[in-house]
């Protein structure tokens, strides 16, 4: 009886390990078509703070956490900025007071940050000759 719930034991730990190793696989996926798509690099910390940073700058970076709540359900939670990096757009602030704090949409916010940054990765790369 012994050997067979070790023979189980082991056959659970097994299914586990397959079980981790196809999550960090689909997980790092889901970053990459994030990436590809939005512009954007995600990391997710334990504490529930996400790291979103852009692949056209990468000192543009922009930590959020969840706003805790009070008794409400599941509807989705709704984030707020927390800190930042050195780099991003010359205008960010008029950026981030417009969409964070006046229209408080955050995916807004991103958009903008991920046009001006991709507008000026272009520029550097032609050797600034579009610049207006």
């Amino acid at each position: 009886e012994k050997e067979e719930l070790e023979e189980v034991v082991k056959q659970k730990e097994k299914r586990l390990l397959r079980l981790q190793q196809v999550f960090t696989a689909k997980s790092a996926e889901f970053r990459e078509a994030i990436a590809s798509i939005l512009g954007l690099k995600l990391a997710f910390y334990p504490n529930g703070q996400v790291r979103v940073t852009s692949i056209y700058d990468l000192s543009a970076s922009f930590v959020f956490q969840p706003l805790s709540k009070s008794g409400t359900g599941g509807d989705g939670a709704r984030m707020q900025l927390i800190a930042q990096g050195e780099g991003g757009p010359q205008d960010l602030p008029q950026l981030m007071h417009y969409w964070v704090e006046e229209e408080q949409c955050i995916p807004g916010f991103l958009a903008s940050v991920t046009l001006e940054c991709y507008d000026k990765s272009k520029r550097e790369d032609s050797g600034g000759l579009n610049e207006t």
